[in-house]
């Protein structure tokens, strides 16, 4: 997707303040509150929203808080589960 269509489409779906646009195929979603602080509630509703209004992608929840949506992601399961390529 085009960079000016995705931030058309985020701007159109209201989450222009919490989603970051780092190329054409990933953004960045975070909400935090008025102290500055990461609202984990806020930001998992506004990644969902995205995924309804946007576009339907798949992401990962990074350390600090913030959902990070690629275009191409493709789960590769849960680092405990022994049928998962991330298994240790």
């Amino acid at each position: 997707m085009h960079k000016a269509t995705l931030r058309k489409l985020v701007k159109q779906a209201g989450l222009a303040d919490c989603v970051e646009i780092h190329t054409g195929k990933e953004v960045e979603i975070l909400v935090t509150d008025e102290s500055g602080e990461v609202d984990r509630e806020a930001t998992e509703a506004k990644q969902k929203l995205f995924c309804s209004k946007v576009a339907n992608w798949g992401g990962i929840r990074n350390g600090y808080g913030a959902w990070m949506m690629r275009e191409d992601y493709t789960s590769k399961g849960d680092w405990n589960d022994r049928t998962s390529p991330w298994h240790y």
